[in-house]
């Protein structure tokens, strides 16, 4: 039976290979709209794209014919299946509706209708196709792999219907994904090596490779998400075969030879003459770096020399590629977490950042030309500090469910190292109110960054009030319990280089809103409530830190500065203006004029009774307050 139906896809291959539209019943006068009659036509379309599918994949496979016949097959139906798509999508309209049923008795114009074809060969015919075409099958010669680099839109159709099948990935089931692994491992070494030999080497101008190589990059993007977040068990075998390195090294040195060549490729990228087209690829490989970087042991030299290497290209490289900005931060980011516990990569950031967009306090100069990384500049500025705050957020979430964990521990008496964790804390904490000092003493640009600031500092104040509370729990439960140095130390920062410069950042904000600078500026602040939740997190953990100084004897409060800042301002020039109108309001002489209307008129008699007062007449409730003094006297 098998041999019978592989007769009848020869001949099926060799009639389809060298038909005609007409052959297959489709001419350029058939109709692929929404009437019946075109949905019709659009099914059977849909039916031989999937039909000459089938044909390519068992054509790709026949054996005993000659390489190079086999690829001429497969590109003769390609492109007749090209053929009935290009038709299909051409003639594919909606038609207009009549006239009266739209608004005014007018008919809307027709509009193109959105017909899908969905690629139905199988993943290994995918992978072996593209293998081919990139010339890195084994066993093809180079003739053969020829004739299908040479077919431009065969490669995007293969490269576009992996992508398809990279991103369901996350939604099949284990089992399934584990058969797929197989194949992506050699997608995934064609891509990198592909992207590696042609990155850069190609003109800016050539949109055609441009977007090939840039497909390609990204897919191979997707597939490392894939391989880092669903198959870490199997990581070390996939960079074995990623790398093209069999032999026993360990998953660290693996992933150094991916970062190297995406380091490479990167660098051709910036040097460049004509850069500008090929950034978007640039951000992408330093997402991919990204990845790779969370591969990499804490403790391994080889992401001391990466880091090194991304800190001294964000210290050269200047560029306003918003998108190109933000992944070489993160990727910065990502490893000097990795590196150590205590880095201040946070803060040196953020003193760039101040001297950019100078102080919210014009009295206040700033040294010109301090900027120490060249990737801080007021074109991505807005983009850096976003970046910075959205890592200043995940070091909060960390410390937060460690304090967490830190107060269960305490509050059930279970035995761990809380003297470790609490330095740990004290640590990070003490970074980030550094880095927020710089941040909340810019000149923020008006907008979403300055919401987004005033919240995370709504956050910090949250959880250090949660770490008084742990003090609190401890001086509750144990004998003798003693403030370390360091949280001494801790809280003193807080109100030294958080508290004043926050109170300064919301006169800032008020003033500016006063001034009626920006209508938006007013709309997301004042109506999100952002401030009063800010200054109310601020006076409980002002609150918390005086109950615990009484409890501990121990002055926490030395660096504190109370402050009666609200919601609201009392303007005196203002209210003596309202008073002066009022006076003259009751001045004889001033109010000649009687009020237009009768609505004005009582109006005004209920004000001037409110206002006077005869001099002899005591108001009725007054009596019983005046019994009630004398009594308690």
């Amino acid at each position: 039976v098998l041999n019978d139906i592989c007769v009848v896809f020869d001949v099926l291959a060799e009639k389809l290979s060298t038909c005609d539209l007409d052959d297959l019943e489709f001419d350029n006068r058939m109709e692929f709209s929404t009437t019946a009659e075109g949905q019709k036509n659009i099914f059977y379309a849909q039916i031989m794209v999937a039909v000459y599918d089938a044909v390519i994949d068992h054509s790709f496979y026949t054996s005993g014919v000659e390489q190079e016949d086999k690829m001429n097959k497969c590109v003769s139906l390609f492109k007749i299946q090209r053929k009935i798509v290009e038709l299909v999508k051409s003639k594919s309209i909606k038609l207009p509706s009549k006239k009266g049923d739209g608004s005014k008795g007018k008919s809307k114009p027709a509009s193109k209708q959105s017909v899908t074809f969905n690629c139905t060969l199988r993943l290994t015919v995918l992978a072996d196709l593209l293998s081919t075409a990139f010339g890195e099958e084994d066993g093809v010669s180079e003739s053969s792999c020829k004739i299908l680099k040479d077919n431009y839109d065969l490669q995007i159709y293969i490269l576009t219907a992996i992508e398809s099948i990279v991103n369901d990935h996350k939604n099949l089931i284990p089992s399934e994904k584990d058969r797929q692994i197989p194949y992506f491992r050699k997608i995934g070494r064609v891509l990198f090596v592909e992207c590696y030999e042609h990155m850069a080497k190609m003109e800016s101008g050539d949109e055609r490779e441009v977007s090939r190589i840039r497909l390609c990059i990204n897919i191979f993007n997707s597939l490392f998400g894939c391989f880092t977040k669903f198959h870490k068990d199997k990581l070390e075998q996939i960079m074995k075969e990623l790398t093209n390195k069999t032999a026993n090294k360990d998953i660290d040195a693996l992933s150094f030879i991916l970062f190297k060549g995406c380091q490479k490729m990167l660098i051709r990228i910036l040097h460049h003459n004509e850069k500008d087209p090929l950034m978007k690829d640039a951000a992408t490989l330093l997402e991919i770096m990204s990845q790779i970087a969370k591969v990499l042991s804490y403790d391994c030299e080889q992401i001391e020399r990466a880091h090194e290497w991304v800190v001294l290209l964000a210290k050269e490289q200047s560029n306003s590629h918003t998108q190109f900005c933000e992944k070489l931060l993160k990727l910065a980011f990502i490893l000097s977490d990795q590196i150590r516990t205590n880095h201040n990569y946070y803060h040196e950031i953020a003193q760039d950042i101040y001297h950019c967009l100078g102080d919210n306090n014009q009295n206040v100069s700033v040294a010109e030309n301090s900027v120490v990384h060249s990737i801080i500049s007021e074109d991505v500025i807005s983009n850096a500090v976003t970046v910075l705050i959205a890592h200043v957020d995940d070091t909060l979430s960390l410390v937060d469910m460690s304090l967490s964990k830190q107060r269960a521990f305490l509050l059930t008496s279970t035995d761990h190292n809380a003297n470790k964790v609490e330095e740990y804390i004290n640590v990070k904490l003490g970074i980030i109110i550094k880095t927020m000092n710089e941040i909340v003493r810019s000149a923020l640009p008006l907008g979403p960054v300055m919401d987004l600031v005033i919240k995370k500092a709504d956050k910090l104040y949250s959880i250090l009030a949660i770490f008084v509370r742990y003090y609190l729990d401890l001086f509750r439960l144990k004998n003798y319990p003693q403030i370390s140095e360091k949280f001494e130390k801790l809280v003193h920062m807080s109100g030294e280089l958080l508290s004043d410069p926050l109170y300064v950042l919301l006169n800032y904000i008020e003033d500016t809103r006063s001034n009626g600078k920006t209508l938006a500026l007013h709309t997301a602040l004042k109506e999100s409530r952002m401030i009063p939740s800010l200054v109310f997190a601020i006076e409980r953990y002002e609150k918390l830190v005086i109950q615990l100084s009484k409890k501990s004897k121990v002055n926490l409060m030395t660096s504190m500065k109370l402050s009666t800042l609200r919601d609201f301002k009392i303007e005196q020039a203002k209210m003596a203006q309202n008073l002066d109108e009022t006076e003259s309001e009751g001045d004889p002489a001033a109010g000649e004029e009687e009020p237009a209307t009768g609505e004005g008129r009582d109006k005004k008699a209920k004000a001037s009774r409110k206002r006077k007062k005869p001099s002899g007449e005591v108001p009725d409730n007054s009596a019983p307050q005046k019994k009630k003094k004398t009594k308690s006297k």
